[in-house]
């Protein structure tokens, strides 16, 4: 009889909900099993429940995460494999205790999940606890007897809208962040009834520099998403209609955006951006991005290919961000160029601590 060891998500710890029904019940017993090289294997069965949401956000009925990407590390061969919602796949894996500890034994388990339409990546997790005989522990080391790992899903979280280090934070020199978000001077508008969405200002004929944030509730996760290749960062004119009037945008001849990312490196959670305007840039802009990542290595001993996601701002990425508190998918963020009012572009220098 061969042995089926289950693996089950059972939390988005940032969401703090259980789903662990809908897996294959384990067996009992746990049998050895040897691969072509004479490497000791643990067949795993892997599984998902239905309807698990996933967001940007914590309004959990907004977005939901229907592909997912395993993979374990023992030092010595690298197994993955990925499955659709609803779908189940095998893998073998080599005993060892995943605990992500580099002073450790060095073995690594991580799973992304995302939305497969576009691959945007939602949350990562690692092993929560193992089952032996019949009962669930935390040392995460996985043996022969086995029967069951859970993870747990620590959702990615960004918010433009929020005067924490998970917004657009200014810099007063390359990257060096200022004390807080609030050091930037803000203009704020009225978007499709939403009020206070804030507009970061820059000048005309000038080089700003940004740092974008996002939070992982758990930081040793940080370094399981990795850059594959450099980032995209997009600025289209947007025109608000309505109470707020600002002209169409520019940033003017000469003008551009730029994302600093490091291939082959842990995504920093806070990406350096930077925005050059010419001296006839003026207006309004929103601004999104999207870096190419991948789960931990792009090695693969046994099993699939190491996956292409992609880290955004929200899950509708070229749509303004409004907050958390207005339930918003979006994931770019507005700036003003200049004169983007027509008003001598004096806007506040603080942030609305509601958002």
């Amino acid at each position: 009889m061969r042995n089926l060891l289950t693996i089950g998500i059972i939390a988005l710890a940032a969401f703090a909900i259980i789903s662990c029904d809908g897996f294959e019940a384990p067996g009992t017993e746990a049998p050895v099993v040897i691969n072509e090289n004479g490497q000791t294997l643990v067949e795993i069965n892997l599984g998902v429940s239905e309807g698990n949401a996933r967001a940007l956000h914590s309004a959990l009925a907004q977005a939901g995460a229907d592909y997912y990407e395993v993979v374990f590390d023992n030092g010595g061969s690298i197994h993955r494999t990925v499955w659709r919602e609803g779908g189940t796949a095998r893998l073998g894996v080599t005993p060892g205790t995943y605990d992500n500890d580099p002073d450790g034994e060095a073995n690594y388990a991580y799973i992304f999940a995302g939305r497969f339409s576009d691959m945007t990546l939602l949350a990562v997790g690692t092993i929560s606890t193992v089952v032996n005989n019949g009962v669930a522990e935390t040392s995460k080391t996985i043996t022969t007897s086995t029967t069951g790992v859970n993870f747990v899903l620590n959702a990615l979280e960004t918010n433009v809208n929020h005067a924490t280090d998970s917004t657009l934070v200014n810099t007063n020199d390359e990257f060096t962040p200022l004390a807080s978000a609030s050091q930037w001077q803000i203009e704020r508008v009225d978007i499709d009834g939403k009020e206070d969405i804030p507009v970061f200002m820059v000048p005309a004929d000038a080089v700003t520099y940004a740092t974008f944030g996002y939070t992982l509730s758990a930081s040793a996760l940080s370094g399981a998403i990795n850059v594959r290749s450099a980032g995209t960062i997009t600025a289209l004119s947007y025109i608000l209609y309505g109470n707020n009037e600002a002209i169409a945008g520019s940033l003017g001849t000469g003008g551009s955006v730029a994302i600093t990312v490091e291939t082959g490196k842990p995504l920093p959670t806070k990406l350096p951006i930077t925005i050059t305007t010419g001296n006839d840039g003026v207006g309004l802009m929103r601004v999104f991005f999207s870096v190419p990542v991948y789960n931990h290595s792009t090695a693969t001993t046994h099993g699939s290919a190491a996956t292409t996601w992609y880290y955004r701002g929200g899950l509708n990425n070229a749509l303004v961000d409004l907050g958390h508190s207005n339930l918003s998918l979006g994931g770019a963020f507005l700036i003003g160029v200049g004169d983007a009012f027509g008003d001598g572009g004096e806007g506040t220098i603080t942030m609305n601590p509601g958002y």
